[in-house]
């Protein structure tokens, strides 16, 4: 209809006047590609620009792709799950730019910038070169300072240096590496409120993003308005006590660098983990992350517990209590009004949650027991009325199976 296409028509303009107010910043960046392959042909030099010279040689080999496969195949709108600096996710929208092709985010992300640097902390690609001159540090922070960040009393850089310096003089670079969807992408479609705060938090401009909830949220959206009949039904299918509550815990991968000093191995860790659980006067079942199957699920069966296949999603809705580590599903329990911990059995020392006090922070295996035990002397909705946690469920996620009609309402602003 008119009032889609005069919006399209907008943020294609939009997107041109940015284009023409980044030129002087890109013809700078042409310059000194051109005088680094000049500093390439001097002998002297060619350590220090064989790298960068391969990574750009990389990166424009990739955008022809790109760019062919664009021609080819004339798509109306482009669509990603995530946007992060580590794929070429941010050279497919701004070559589609170009075209006048819009892009859109369906994200399901709450990363911070700290969790980049967690993830790399151990590796010393991702350090910021200080054993350089203090003169040349000084210059390379000043030409590199949007890929710079300081966590930890350590210096990082987002990617590796001369990967950084090719994307960054090809002008493929998102605005803000450190931060994930801050590319140039039209929309950023998020599931919650709670989502859209930590993106603008982490700098992104707040017109961009775009609440529509979650095709998850479509499936549970049936269990959730009907979860007596659902739990009654899980019940029998797994033998459960009846008299008993759920608690229901989506057990981590096993990442062998990030294990907490409570374990001796991730063997140790799913011994402990179980054992513990096995205090509780609660029904327990286990949903094990995909990358588990089937050895994890197995050495949890082996000590006799219950792994279930079932998409976690839906089991979300039937739990009394949802016990996980660091996970991104924490936000669709919490959109369900259950009581969460969060087990930071990694110490990655996320602070995503910590405005909610119904999303419990453990930082230990004492910990873990201490909560088992009060769950077994209280019940699960006095301690939730004694957290008062303050934010409505709809803030974690309106599940009101509409998500599909919201997404594809966006998608129709946004197409040719």
């Amino acid at each position: 209809n008119k009032s889609n296409q005069f919006l399209r028509t907008y943020l294609i303009l939009k997107n041109k006047f940015r284009e023409l107010a980044r030129l002087p910043v890109t013809r700078f960046k042409k310059i000194l590609l051109y005088l680094l392959k000049k500093l390439d042909d001097l002998d002297l030099h060619k350590k220090i620009t064989k790298e960068i010279l391969e990574f750009i040689d990389y990166y424009t080999d990739t955008s022809y792709k790109i760019n062919s496969i664009i021609d080819k195949i004339n798509p109306s709108l482009l669509l990603f799950t995530e946007d992060v600096v580590e794929r070429d996710s941010n050279i497919w929208i701004k070559i589609a730019q170009k075209k006048g092709i819009l892009s859109a985010i369906l994200s399901s992300s709450t990363a911070t910038v700290t969790e980049a640097a967690e993830t790399y902390f151990n590796n010393p690609h991702y350090y910021f070169p200080t054993h350089l001159p203090l003169y040349l540090q000084i210059g390379l922070k000043i030409f590199i300072r949007k890929w710079c960040f300081n966590y930890r009393d350590r210096k990082f850089i987002r990617l590796p240096l001369k990967q950084l310096i090719a994307m960054d003089l090809l002008d493929l670079a998102p605005k803000q590496p450190w931060t994930i969807n801050s590319g140039d992408s039209t929309l950023i479609l998020v599931e919650s409120q709670f989502s859209k705060d930590l993106l603008v938090k982490e700098g992104i401009n707040r017109r961009r993003i775009k609440i529509i909830g979650s095709l998850k949220f479509d499936s549970m959206a049936p269990v959730l308005n009907d979860s007596t009949r659902y739990k009654q039904e899980l019940y029998q299918k797994y033998n459960l006590n009846l008299t008993k509550k759920l608690i229901l815990c989506a057990f981590p991968p096993n990442l062998p660098n990030r294990l907490s000093y409570d374990f001796q191995n991730y063997e140790d860790m799913t011994k402990k983990w179980i054992s513990t659980l096995q205090l509780s006067d609660y029904n327990v079942l286990y949903s094990v992350h995909p990358s588990g199957f089937p050895d994890t699920a197995n050495a949890i069966r082996s000590l006799d517990q219950i792994v279930v296949e079932e998409d976690i999603a839906n089991l979300i809705p039937l739990c009394d209590v949802y016990l996980a580590s660091v996970s991104s599903t924490i936000k669709w329990a919490r959109a369900c009004n259950k009581l969460v911990l969060d087990y930071d059995c990694f110490h990655f020392n996320y602070r995503t949650y910590e405005k909610d006090p119904a999303i419990i922070a453990v930082k230990s295996l004492n910990e873990l027991k201490e909560w088992i035990t009060r769950l077994n002397n209280q019940s699960v909705s006095k301690i939730h009325d004694q957290l008062n946690p303050s934010l409505h469920p709809n803030y974690w996620g309106i599940i009101d199976g509409r998500s599909l009609w919201r997404i594809n309402n966006y998608i129709d602003c946004l197409i040719k």
